[in-house]
């Protein structure tokens, strides 16, 4: 008889509107998530913050480092780039390390007054976390503000995918291998592998996804997932579609049948 799996099941872009929290924030109090990820370059951040605090011993709360949505925090009211640009900035080395620092330090800070510790964990808004330059940045000042703290970071290698496998490879390609390896080297705190990567088409089998993972992920993996309330983002449609899974009796029966236990990185044993 096969042993319970624990996973880390997170729930990213928290912040992003409050349809959005508020779904999250259900799915919370409802024991359907272990982890929640923030974005801090948002306008209610104080309010949503303390509302998510109200949940804090049922979850990880960490910081959704944010480099291509909204504004930037350190840099007044200028516009970050697209995922595109920044990912060909990283590639060919063209980003200001300094000017990365800067915003890191800048969205942590933020995080630390709303929330009053620093994130339990990091990770990338987009996954830009693992890119060039970025990672340096990154685990820079992982050593300097977030060690002693035992944060842990995402990783999104290996990426254990039933399809949208031209996706993992990208994430491999641009930097999630070369990432993986120097969270290794360095001691770093990090998930053993990663899950939640699909197109958010409305053609798509969410609960065939989540289900594929469960049977797949090894102890210790993390999935990250998108639910939220009615929003007006280009993934709205997706975001009810996951939460309509996640708080439903389904994905209860999916994790007994496949041993699953939502977990929180401490708890891992």
């Amino acid at each position: 008889m096969s042993q319970e799996k624990q996973i880390i099941l997170c729930a990213d872009d928290y912040g992003l509107n409050p349809n959005i929290s508020q779904g999250i924030r259900q799915l919370v109090a409802m024991q359907r998530l272990s982890a929640v990820s923030c974005m801090v370059n948002v306008a209610d951040l104080a309010l949503q913050a303390q509302q998510l605090l109200a949940l804090q011993a049922e979850i990880d709360i960490g910081l959704h480092f944010n480099l291509t949505e909204g504004q930037f925090v350190a840099h007044g009211n200028k516009s970050m780039p697209s995922l595109m640009s920044l990912l060909l900035r990283s590639q060919f080395r063209l980003l200001s390390a300094e000017s990365i620092e800067q915003e890191l330090n800048a969205q942590l800070d933020k995080f630390e007054q709303a929330f009053g510790r620093l994130p339990d964990f990091i990770d990338g808004h987009q996954h830009v976390h693992h890119l060039p330059i970025v990672r340096k940045v990154l685990l820079k000042v992982y050593q300097r503000r977030l060690k002693q703290n035992g944060s842990y970071i995402r990783c999104v290698f290996p990426s254990l995918v039933s399809n949208q496998k031209l996706k993992a490879w990208v994430l491999t390609l641009t930097g999630a291998y070369r990432f993986k390896r120097l969270l290794l080297q360095q001691q770093i705190p990090h998930n053993a592998c990663f899950g939640g990567i699909y197109d958010f088409s409305e053609q798509s089998n969410y609960p065939s996804l989540v289900r594929n993972f469960l049977a797949q992920a090894p102890n210790g993996s993390l999935m990250m997932c998108h639910p939220g309330l009615q929003s007006t983002d280009s993934i709205a449609k997706a975001r009810l579609a996951e939460y309509a899974y996640l708080s439903g009796e389904s994905f209860q029966q999916d994790c007994e049948q496949y041993q699953v236990r939502l977990c929180r990185y401490q708890a891992l044993e």
